[in-house]
């Protein structure tokens, strides 16, 4: 508990020089309180942060490896700060993910897409086989080739016309 909890002073007691010091002297102890955490050693819980071994200004900070920073305005992406706090991370960078997706760290248009590798592909229209994006989203994968099912089989690694692999 600080000093500042007691408050015993009133206005009217405040005229001497006396009670003023006091009560600076109170209000400064209360503004140096001390705390011991991450290996920063002593320093201000309430106005600073430890991050990572360094203190940083701010005690309603987040830290970001080494450096603070506003989570209501910004984000972390994997050391970088970023700005935007709605936004999501892929890689070091900061994107909107109501319009963009993250593809193996590719920022690429479109919230609804799927990913295939790093390029972004609409699922409705296309399939993604083995990294190559192919037409046709009911079709089936034979390797990095899409076939329909229906009228083709996949036969050790090769799309036969069919429903039945040929010896």
């Amino acid at each position: 508990m600080s000093c500042l909890d007691y408050q015993p002073l009133t206005f009217k007691m405040m005229k001497t020089m006396k009670t003023y010091c006091l009560l600076m002297l109170c209000i400064y102890y209360t503004m140096w309180e001390t705390v011991e955490s991450n290996g920063c050693g002593s320093f201000n819980s309430r106005t600073s942060i430890c991050c990572n071994g360094v203190i940083r200004f701010g005690s309603r900070n987040s830290c970001c490896g080494t450096q603070a920073f506003n989570p209501t305005t910004s984000i972390c992406c994997n050391g970088a700060i970023r700005f935007g706090s709605r936004n999501s991370c892929c890689g070091t960078r900061a994107f909107n993910p109501t319009t963009s997706i993250c593809c193996n760290g590719a920022i690429r248009f479109g919230s609804r897409n799927s990913c295939c590798g790093t390029r972004a592909f609409n699922p409705t229209t296309s399939i993604c086989c083995n990294g190559a994006i192919r037409f046709g989203s009911r079709n089936s994968c034979c390797g990095t080739q899409a076939y329909n099912p229906l009228t083709s089989s996949c036969c050790n690694g090769v799309v036969q016309f069919g429903r039945r692999c040929r010896k």
